[in-house]
């Protein structure tokens, strides 16, 4: 048996397994805001732009004024997630996002945002912008 009659059937069925798999990937291209509110009780939005290549996520964050890249973004099927790196008194602070996508609505969890990794897990539920 050649290794050409063996390797053909396997490469055609990776590649199929892959174009299915991104073809099942939600749509999530495009821009998602939801508002959240602080330990006072202000109300703050956040404007989340997505762009999707393959199985990576790309985009920005923009919450009230301040506009941060998202890093190691990845969508597999309905789920997604992301982090979101910023600088607090000299301090890299990560906050971590995963959500699943339903038509018009990404549900979530949030974890991170404090110095050192800390701070509790919050719920998030983000809508597509029309």
């Amino acid at each position: 048996m050649s290794f050409k009659k063996v390797f053909s059937p396997a490469a055609a069925l990776i590649l199929a397994a892959t174009v299915a798999a991104t073809a099942l990937a939600a749509d999530v291209a495009g821009t998602w805001t939801w508002t959240t509110k602080t330990k006072k009780g202000k109300e703050t939005q956040s404007t989340l732009t997505l762009s999707v290549q393959g199985d990576k996520l790309t985009g920005d964050l923009l919450r009230g004024k301040k506009s941060r890249e998202i890093s190691n973004g990845s969508i597999k099927g309905d789920e997604i997630s992301f982090e979101v790196k910023t600088e607090r008194n000299g301090q890299e602070i990560v906050q971590k996002f995963a959500g699943k996508v339903e038509g018009d609505t990404i549900t979530g969890t949030t974890s991170g945002g404090r110095p050192g990794g800390g701070g509790k897990s919050r719920d998030w539920e983000a809508k597509r912008s029309k």
